[in-house]
């Protein structure tokens, strides 16, 4: 599921790219009071990056908008698929914006890595030491 908040103007540009994209549903919040709405759309992983990418290339110009995506685990009624869609289903489909975050975690430096390359380097230099490679 994918939760676009961007200000009301961008609302009908948003549901038109969601069925461009083939959404299941799209639901509309209210107006706040900063003149932001939401837009849930619930998408097939199958249309799922292309749907991200659209949005991005459309609202990446408004300071104010903001995507937000959320793991869905089952819905009610369930979705009828299709033949090839089981194929689909499979495959496990990360997105970038995922993928990214679980990089850039993983590369942090930090206190345990710096520990472990203190501690490598010792039982090393003892190994080369003691003639014991």
């Amino acid at each position: 599921m994918i939760e676009v908040i961007a200000d009301v103007g961008h609302r009908e540009a948003v549901i038109r790219l969601a069925r461009q994209h083939e959404a299941l549903d799209i639901w509309t919040g209210h107006e706040d009071a900063e003149g932001r709405q939401a837009v849930r759309i619930l998408v097939p992983v199958s249309h799922y990056p292309a749907l991200l990418d659209a949005l991005e290339g459309r609202l990446h110009t408004s300071s104010t908008a903001r995507i937000v995506v959320f793991p869905v685990d089952a819905t009610l009624p369930r979705v009828e698929e299709k033949a090839g869609e089981e194929k689909e289903k499979s495959r496990i489909t990360t997105s970038r914006e995922e993928l990214y975050k679980d990089v850039s975690q993983g590369a942090r430096l930090d206190g345990n890595f710096l520990l472990l390359v203190a501690l490598s380097t010792i039982v090393a230099a003892i190994g080369l030491l003691e003639n014991n490679v």
